[in-house]
C-alpha cells in the first residue's frame, strides 16, 4: 500500500495594499503569491481567507493561475488610516496549507475647508463659525479633529462640531480696535499614524465701532 501526501503550498511574504481610510475596497491586495509542488493549474481547489489587521472581519480571497504561481485577489475599506498586518490563509483540497503575509498602509481621507466672513464690534466678545470643512472618510470624526484660528490679532483653539455631513470650526475673540482682519484656521485630522493638515485662509472679519452701550475708554 501506498500513502502519498498532499504537495506543499509555499506562501510569500511581500503582499502589499494601499488605498484610503473609508473609501470602499480602496486597499486592493498585490504581489499575494504562492506556489504548489504539484505541477500545473490546480487553483480550484484553493481557498484563501484574508485577515485584514483592523479588527474587522475576514473576506474571502480569488485564487487564480498564471505559469506556475497563484494570485490571492482581494479588495478592503480600511475605517482608519494607518499601517495593518495582513494574513491569507491558504488551503488545497487535500489538506496542505500555507500563509501569506503582508502590510497595508492606508493614507488618511482628504480634507476640503471653506472660509466664512464674519462681522464683530470692537471690545464685545465675538463667538461664531469661522470655517467649514469636510472629510472624505465618511461618518462623524470630530472627536480625531482639532482647529487652530488666527484671528489676525491673536490666536485661539477653535471647536469642531459635525452635523449633516459637515464640520464647523467655531471659536470666540475680542477685537479693541475696529478694522480689516485677515483670519485663517488650521485644520488637523490626527486619527492615527498619520496626518492631514488643511490650512485655508478663513476670509476677513470686520469689526466696527461700538454703540455708546458698549463703548470703551
Amino acid at each position: 500500500t501506498a500513502t502519498v501526501g498532499d504537495a506543499i503550498l509555499t506562501g510569500s511574504s511581500a503582499t502589499a495594499a494601499g488605498g484610503t481610510e473609508g473609501a470602499t475596497n480602496s486597499s486592493v491586495l498585490s504581489g499575494a503569491t504562492f506556489t504548489d509542488a504539484k505541477p500545473g493549474d490546480n487553483h480550484a481547489e484553493m481557498t484563501a481567507v484574508i485577515t485584514w489587521g483592523d479588527n474587522g472581519p475576514t473576506s474571502n480571497g480569488t485564487v487564480s493561475y498564471s505559469n506556475g504561481t497563484y494570485t490571492v485577489d482581494g479588495a478592503h475599506t480600511y475605517a482608519e488610516e494607518g499601517n495593518h498586518s495582513i494574513s491569507i490563509a491558504v488551503k488545497d483540497a487535500g489538506g496542505s496549507t500555507t500563509t501569506i503575509t503582508g502590510r497595508a498602509t492606508v493614507t488618511d481621507a482628504a480634507l476640503s475647508a471653506v472660509g466664512v466672513n464674519v462681522s464683530a464690534t470692537e471690545g464685545a466678545s465675538f463667538t461664531g463659525a469661522v470655517a467649514t470643512f469636510t472629510d472624505a472618510n465618511p461618518g462623524d470624526h470630530s472627536a480625531e479633529m482639532t482647529a487652530a484660528i488666527n484671528w489676525g490679532n491673536g490666536t485661539s483653539s477653535g471647536v469642531v462640531s459635525y452635523s449633516g455631513g459637515t464640520y464647523t470650526v467655531t471659536g470666540t475673540n475680542t477685537y479693541a480696535e475696529e478694522g480689516t482682519f485677515p483670519v485663517s484656521v488650521s485644520i488637523r485630522d490626527a486619527g492615527g499614524a498619520t496626518t492631514d493638515l488643511t490650512t485655508i485662509s478663513a476670509g476677513t472679519i470686520s469689526t466696527f465701532l461700538a454703540p455708546p452701550s458698549l463703548s470703551y475708554p
